[in-house]
């Protein structure tokens, strides 16, 4: 089962990732069903913990700007090729094994991809098509 908080600014937290305590300007104590209504004015995401592992649901939300799937079971980004506003994505302890669908994401500034099934070729080649983003491999 999922707790899922939904915050004034386009913010949605599921599941464990939500810290007691949290910002305002992240998340507030009001819990809403994982039905997410205006999917085109959500910005910030976190699936983080969750034992999700398609994430292709994630394709229609264009206004995303922060996106955890850490520790969670995705493989397959293609989803994400198309969020052309997201800035932070992290993706530590996933089962990311192909970042070729990152590689449109020119507005990316930090992805987080640690213990995940990457090359450092690919990392590489990733850097080379993203030269603005700060990469943690």
């Amino acid at each position: 089962r999922c707790r899922c908080q939904w915050g004034r600014h386009g913010h949605v937290a599921i599941g464990q990732g939500v810290e007691p305590g949290a910002s305002e300007n992240h998340v507030t104590e009001r819990q809403q069903p994982l039905a997410i209504g205006e999917p085109d004015k959500l910005q910030w995401l976190d699936l983080g913990g969750n034992q999700i592992s398609d994430i292709s649901a994630l394709a229609r939300l264009t206004k995303l700007e922060f996106l955890n799937l850490s520790s969670t079971q995705v493989s397959d980004l293609s989803p994400l090729a198309k969020l052309s506003n997201l800035e932070w994505l992290i993706l530590d302890d996933t089962k990311v094994n192909n970042v070729t669908p990152l590689e449109s994401l020119t507005r990316l500034e930090k992805l987080y991809i640690r213990d995940a099934a990457v090359t450092n070729e690919q990392i590489s080649k990733l850097q080379i098509a993203l030269p603005n983003c700060l990469i943690w491999h």
